[in-house]
C-alpha cells in the first residue's frame, strides 16, 4: 500500500481528511459486498425455506388457532358469584335474614366476631 500525498503536501490536515475518505469509501465498500454476500447466501442456500412467504402464513394461522384454542378452553382462575355464594351460605345462620332481628345487631362487628367463634351447627336453629 503506497501512501497517496495530496498536491498541496503543506498542510497536515488536508492530508489526513484525504486520506481518511479513502480509507473511509473502501471499507464501505467492502462492508456492503460482504452484506449483500451473507444475504444472497441466506436466500440461495440451505436456510432458503425461511424466506417462503407460505411459512409466513402457516405460521400466522397456527397462532390465531392455538390463541383461540387458549382462550375457549382454559377455565377462568376465580370461580363463578353464584358458586362463591352458595358455598358462604352455611356460614351465615338462618335468623340473621330473619326481620325480626333488629338492624343495629346485624350492623354490629361483635356480633360477627361471636359467630366467628361459635360452630355452625350450634348457630342454626
Amino acid at each position: 500500500m503506497t501512501l497517496e500525498l495530496p498536491p498541496d503536501r503543506s498542510d497536515p490536515g488536508k492530508i489526513l481528511d484525504s486520506q481518511a475518505e479513502r480509507l473511509a469509501s473502501r471499507h464501505e465498500a467492502r462492508l456492503i459486498a460482504m452484506a449483500q454476500a451473507a444475504v444472497a447466501d441466506v436466500r440461495g442456500g440451505k436456510h432458503s425455506i425461511v424466506w417462503q412467504p407460505w411459512i409466513f402464513s402457516a405460521a400466522a394461522f397456527l397462532f390465531s388457532v392455538v390463541l383461540v384454542a387458549v382462550l375457549v378452553w382454559v377455565k377462568p382462575a376465580e370461580p363463578p358469584v353464584a358458586a362463591t355464594v352458595a358455598q358462604q351460605a352455611p356460614l351465615i345462620p338462618d335468623w340473621v335474614n330473619d326481620d325480626d332481628v333488629p338492624v343495629s345487631l346485624l350492623e354490629n362487628m361483635d356480633l360477627y366476631v361471636w359467630i366467628s367463634r361459635y360452630p355452625t351447627e350450634a348457630l342454626q336453629g
